[in-house]
Order: structure tokens, then sequence, then C-alpha cells
């Protein structure tokens, strides 16, 4: 974590060259006209590069595997559903609002299927977040290619940068999870390139206010566009992550910049109260939740985490650094860049309101808040770490490094280090403080990791003799994972876990002219099989979802006996065996509908579809009125 306390290396009003590099002589031995063409041809080879892996990575075998997350699944079918109904406003579910995110991540899926001409489908869903991961690695080396490009950077070797920029791409590019996301249809990849972009913007900004003393509108113009559209993928949290990383650097650059100077002894008390009293008040909100021994290390974690913000925070109350912050404030319009998308935001809340009721918008609002607004929950830090230390896979192990290099020599920082370490410190104090620990929460903040990694390799090889054989370790490690990515996702997956999918089973039932309309599932719900069922399949008994999120409410038993009843036979999907201490029924789901008085005969499939993470089978069996029964038992 970083230090705040004085370390008598603060930074300058202008940060430094990195004191590892501050001795490298420079190079000029070249015209600025063939360091420029040199410079082209250097980002057109490195883009290509970085395409190439995310395509290998995200896109060989788009759709051999069929929807298994839950997430995706909801996603297809909702886009789906929109486009037939024509409605680019309103999100639907079985013709029911369903609000748990802004419209964004499917409004691109609508677009590129406007675009084939075709219904969207699985192709539009995994595309869609395929060019979301792409996009997001070209922005992040955008960004660090800026960053270490900047004047302040004028005295480093030639081509750090490019290498920073490269090797945060490729570490971006192939982390685990950044991959997972780029490859299953959830929408949190897509914040990636509209909170970069909009960083960039920002951060662009307040270098070109730095070097000119003029405020460029144009950045913060495109920086308002990219917040909007992070805003219209998963609202505030995404603006959250936004402020941290754009203007955190602006906050910890403040405040560095004095900590070498003794502060007067009433300042230093002010800053010893923000230390003790966000402990404090942290401790009162964390401590009566702790209910085990992981919880009690992520509470202390807690703890020290809101100590660390309430020093923050008073320091950069001092008048110099409050000063300091107003002007780059002023420059850089925070403002405006974060308002605005709020103000659309509301905006699209409001339009929904007008057309669903101002009473069900208001529901779903609270709804949100309710279900992501966790705040200071003991096991979230540990969560969140484990995800950090392999999210990014070779950019984790290289940022760990980086921060422990940093805490140790405690070196003046350039702006080039402080945008990551803002965005990965501040995002995780964001995530940790105010979520429940849930990894794809972290998606916007791998690009800070990969960034912090990338510079971090890239200066420690920078005078190493032994460069040449690092990077080639490092890049045959990336094209390993990159074509190991490929592979399972594409192919692999597929071949192990097929049966995640309902797709096989749903194709092979409709193939037997089975009514679609007349499918139900037992106790368990998923999109996917209303997706590929290309009709709701009504869901029956606790399917453990909320009734707003699977579209209406499930039919009871007693309902589902008296439609066989009145409507004919249905083809009901259901465990083959019940799950042991799962809180209903011992008795498996055919047992309990025989006991109704319903006859159950099973339909030979040559498909399997699994659920329960593959603990449970799922049988499909034609249920209908047993001829020997005049009246229907009461259900024990």
């Amino acid at each position: 974590m970083l230090e705040l306390a004085p370390t008598g290396q603060g930074c300058e009003a202008r940060s430094a060259p990195d004191a590892t590099m501050a001795s490298t002589p420079r190079h000029e031995s070249r015209t600025p006209t063939d360091t420029a063409h040199s410079s082209r041809a250097g980002t057109l080879f490195d883009v290509v590069v970085l395409s190439v892996v995310c395509s290998i990575a995200y896109i060989v075998g788009l759709t051999n595997h069929g929807l298994t997350n839950w997430q995706e699944s909801q996603r297809a079918l909702v886009a789906r559903e929109m486009q037939r109904s024509g409605e680019w406003l309103v999100p639907t579910v079985n013709q029911q609002p369903y609000l748990a995110k802004p419209p964004m991540f499917y409004w691109c899926q609508l677009l590129l299927a406007r675009l084939r001409g075709v219904e969207t489908g699985e192709f539009e869903l995994r595309l869609t977040v395929a060019l979301s991961g792409l996009f997001g690695v070209l922005a992040t080396y955008w960004l660090v290619r800026r960053l270490m490009d900047a004047h302040d950077q004028a005295a480093l070797k030639p081509g750090l940068g490019r290498e920073a920029a490269l090797w945060s791409g490729l570490f971006l590019a192939t982390g685990p999870l950044y991959v997972r996301s780029s490859r299953i249809g959830e929408l949190d990849i897509m914040l990636v390139p509209f909170v970069v972009c909009a960083v960039a913007s920002i951060v662009n900004a307040w270098l070109s206010w730095r070097e000119r003393g003029k405020v460029a509108y144009g950045w913060l113009a495109l920086a308002t566009l990219s917040a909007t559209g992070a805003a219209l993928t998963k609202g505030p949290p995404a603006l959250a992550v936004i402020a941290a990383a754009g203007y955190g650097p602006m906050i910890f650059q403040s405040v560095l910049a004095t900590s070498h100077i003794k502060p007067h002894p009433r300042k230093s008390w002010l800053t010893r109260l923000g230390l003790v009293g966000g402990a404090i008040a942290a401790a009162m909100m964390t401590v009566p939740k702790v209910h085990g021994l992981g919880e009690a290390i992520g509470a202390l974690i807690l703890i020290a985490l809101c100590g660390w913000l309430g020093q923050l925070l008073t320091r950069s109350l001092a008048w110099a650094n409050l000063a300091s912050l107003f002007r780059a404030f002023s420059r850089t319009h925070p403002i405006g860049v974060l308002g605005v998308p709020m103000l659309v935001l509301w905006g699209w809340g409001r339009l929904v309101g007008q057309r669903i009721g101002a009473e069900a918008a208001a529901f779903w609002a609270q709804k949100e808040t309710e279900d992501n607004l966790n705040i200071f929950i003991p096991i979230s830090p540990i969560k969140n770490l484990e995800a950090m230390s392999f999210g990014v896979g070779l950019g984790s192990i290289a940022a760990l490094i980086a921060l422990v290099w940093v805490a140790r020599n405690r070196p003046r920082l350039s702006v080039a280090w402080l945008v990551p370490l803002a965005w990965v410190v501040l995002g995780f104090a964001i995530f940790s403080l105010l979520g429940k620990g849930i990894g794809r929460y972290l998606t916007p903040v791998w690009p800070g990791i990969a960034m912090l990694g990338g510079i971090g390799v890239a200066h420690a090889l920078a005078n190493d003799r032994g460069a040449p054989r690092v990077r080639s370790l490092l890049a045959g490690t990336v094209i390993v994972l990159a074509g190991v990515s490929g592979w399972w996702y594409g192919y692999g997956r597929e071949r192990s876990f097929a049966a995640r999918s309902p797709r096989a089973l749903v194709q092979e039932l409709r193939s037997m002219d089975i009514r679609t309309d007349r499918l139900a599932s037992f106790e368990f719900r998923t999109s996917a099989i209303d997706f590929y069922a290309d009709h709701r399949v009504a869901p029956v008994g606790d399917i453990q979802i909320r009734d707003v999120t699977a579209g209406g409410k499930p039919m009871t038993i007693e309902e589902l006996r008296d439609d066989i009843a009145t409507n004919g036979q249905r083809i009901v999907l259901m465990r083959e065996r019940q799950l042991a201490n799962d809180g209903r029924d011992s008795r498996s789901a055919a047992e309990r509908l025989k006991a109704l008085g319903l006859t159950v005969v099973p339909i030979e499939t040559s498909s399997r579809f699994v659920i329960d993470s593959g603990k449970s089978n799922v049988l499909a069996a034609r249920v209908s009125v047993a001829r020997s029964a005049t009246t229907s038992p009461e259900v024990p």
C-alpha cells in the first residue's frame, strides 16, 4: 500500500523521472523524423501483436460451447426479447421489466445483430464481450504509452515507454479472469474500454494543462462521453472506478509533493485524528460482523484501510495540498466529467419510470442498491485480494513485485506510477468497503494491475544484462497463455463440460416435435433453457430466484397439476436425484409428482444436461394425469 508518511523523497510539482532510471543517458543518434517514423511503425506492430493475441484468446471457437453461465444466458435472453419487441429503452424478461443493469450491453448486441441483419444470439453476445476485451487491451496500451512518453519522462531510455505499454497490454490480454470475462457473456468486461478511455482522457487533460497551461476541452469531452458509456453499462460503480483512477493520482501527487515538509503540530495532530478516526469508525462497523478467523483478518484489513484513507483525506485538506488539488481539479472538471454521466443515467431512469411507472422503477433502484451496495463486509477484502493475486496472471505477479519495490525504496513517483497505483489501491478500497467480494466486480481494476506490472517489468529490464532471456521467457509464457485460453474456451470446455449447457438437450427435444410452450423446469430455472427453447419455460416450485429476475412467479406444484389436468401433458425438466441438505423435500421430483396422481414417463435422450455445478443430472419426462386417478391427492 502506498506510504503517505513523510519519506524525504516526495514528488515535486512536476514529477521527476523514476529513480531507477534517473541516471540513464539520453540517446540522440536519430533525427526527430526518423524517431517519429520508428515510433509509428513500432506502435502499429504492437497493436497488431495485441490484436492477434486477443483474437486467439477471445474469438477462436466463439460459439462452440453453448450458454452455460447464468449471467450470459440472462443477457442473451433479454437482448433477443428487446429486439423482437422493438424495445430499446426498457430491458425485459418475459415481457416484464428487468432493470438489473442499464441497457448499454444489450444495445451493443442489438447493434451487431442489425449490422449482420440477423436475430441476436450467442454470436452477438460473445462477440460483444470479445471486442470489449480487445478494445480494453488496446486502450490500456495507449494510456501507458501516453504516460511514459509524457514530458517528465524525457530522460528515460528510448523505447522504455513502448515496452512498458506492450507488457501492460499483454499481461492484461492473457490474465485468467480477464480472459474469462472476454469469453463469457458477462457485462462487466464492457466497463474496461469505457473506464480506460475515460481515465486516459482525464490524465491527458491533466498532462496537457501541465504542459501548456490550458484546459484541454477535447480530452474532457472524450472523458465525459466515455464515462457516460460506463455509467450506462453498470451505473455508479463504474464512475467510482473512474474517479479513483482518473482523479486519485492528482490527490496522491498533491500529498506526496509536500510529504518531505515537516508538518505544523496542529496539522500533524489532524492527520493522526484522520488515521485514528477512520480506523475506529471501521472497527465499529466491522467487528460485530466477524464470525471466524477469515472474517477477523478481513476486518483488520478494512480497519487499516479506513485509517489510511482517513490519513489521506486529512493530508489532502492541508492548505498547500488543497490549493494544488483545486488547481488540478479546476482544469480537469471532475464535476462535469462525472456529473454528466450521472445526469444521463438519471434521465434514463426517469424515462423508464414514465414507461413502467415510478413505483416499479423505484423498486428496481432499491433492489439494485440492496444487492450491490454491501458496506463493511469483513470477508470482502480477503476475496478481493485472492482475485487480484491471479486475475491478471503475469501482471498480478509483476504488480505485486512492483508494489513491494515502491514500498521498500520509496522513490519519487512520476505520473506513470501514480495512475496505476491510485487505480489499484483506491479500486481495492472501493470494492472492499462497499462490495461483497465478488471477483468479476473487480474487472475494471484489472487494467491498473496490468499497468503496474508492465511498467515495473519495463523498468526492471531496462539495464539488466539478462533482459533478453527474461523477455523471451515472458513472451513465450504469453504465447502459451493465449494459446491455452483460445483452445480451452474455444474447444476444451465443449469437450469436457458440454453437458453444462442445455443447448444439445433442448435441440434434441425440439427435434421430437415437442411443443416448447409446454416445457417446464422443476425447482430450478436458467435463462439458457428459455433461450434455446425459444419460449418461456415455466419454472415450478422453489427455484431460489426472485420473481422479478425470473420474469414472473413460478408455478406451484398444485398449479402444475391443475394445468396438466386442464391443458394436457407437459415436458418437465427435473433433477434425476434430489440433492441432500438443500432445504427441499428429500424425495426426487418424479416421486413427488407421482404422489400428486401424475404419471411421469422419462424421455430417452442422447444429450445430457447437468446443473448444480455438475452435481445433478437433468431428466426430461412426459408428465400427465394418471388414468386411474379420479381425484388428485393433496400434496403431502
